[in-house]
């Protein structure tokens, strides 16, 4: 039976310079405030340890074998805004296209993988086989997480889990109207008149109200994690971190999965 129709992206080869390139960091246009609770949120979390950790050892790798896109993939790139500098945006590869800028500048010419939208019909797939199949693939680093919330707060998480289904399936994703919408908006010319860091900010949140919201969400529900289920919840993390350190040493991939493990290790005998 055949249920929806979706988009397959074909692919091409195509060299373009590092500057035509939208990368998640060089386009980022949230307002600097927000961009500083962020990171220190971040920072507390030790999300930044380990990003500047996987950071470090790719462009060590950069460096001493080049951009080799035949072993860890070609960079994934879409057209965005053709009749601008930057025409492109990166969909895959943020963090290789931000390190070869660093390295070799803006004019430098790589390789990429260019998506090309197609339709395609897809068949139905029955639910519970889609989530045998995600929980067969979920990353290694975020079993101890599931051990603990099924263990602990099942039916909470369940609600939880549904409230933010419901929000997402009302609540619609708009952020890539960012970038096509004409700015400013006629209602809202007066403010941009009057201090553009305001009207960035407004437009910032207005753009990001799902996420925000979802965000929201999370925030109140750790908080109710932290409050009742303390001791549980810095094993967790813990334990999480130890996992990670490991996954990272012995796989060098963060999002591993026990499926992929278990195909190495057969690999390697």
């Amino acid at each position: 039976m055949i249920d929806i129709i979706n988009t397959k992206k074909y692919d091409r080869l195509k060299k373009v310079k590092l500057g035509k390139l939208k990368d998640s960091w060089s386009h980022d246009l949230r307002p600097n405030p927000i961009k500083k609770i962020i990171h220190i949120l971040r920072t507390i979390l030790l999300l930044n340890f380990f990003k500047k950790r996987k950071e470090n050892k790719l462009k060590n790798n950069i460096i001493k074998e080049g951009y080799n896109p035949e072993k860890y993939s070609y960079v994934l790139i879409s057209e965005d805004d053709p009749n601008t500098t930057t025409p492109y945006r990166v969909k895959d590869g943020n963090h290789r296209v931000k390190i070869l800028k660093e390295l070799y500048g803006e004019d430098y010419e790589i390789s990429v993988m260019e998506s090309l939208g197609q339709f395609e019909e897809k068949k139905e797939n029955n639910v519970l086989e889609d989530i045998l199949e995600g929980l067969a693939h979920l990353p290694v680093i975020l079993i101890p997480s599931m051990i603990f919330f099924v263990w602990y707060m099942l039916v909470e998480l369940l609600i939880v889990s549904l409230v933010c289904y419901f929000f997402m399936m009302y609540v619609k994703d708009i952020r890539n109207k960012a970038t096509t919408d004409q700015h400013p908006k006629k209602y809202l010319s007066f403010i941009y008149n009057k201090s553009k860091p305001l009207y960035e900010t407004l437009m910032t949140i207005y753009y990001n109200f799902r996420m925000i919201g979802l965000g929201g969400i999370i925030i109140v529900y750790s908080y109710h994690i932290l409050t009742t289920h303390t001791i549980g919840f810095l094993i967790l993390i813990g334990v999480s971190v130890v996992v990670k350190v490991i996954v990272d040493t012995l796989f060098d991939e963060t999002h591993i999965s026990f499926p992929k493990i278990l195909k190495i290790l057969k690999s390697n005998k």
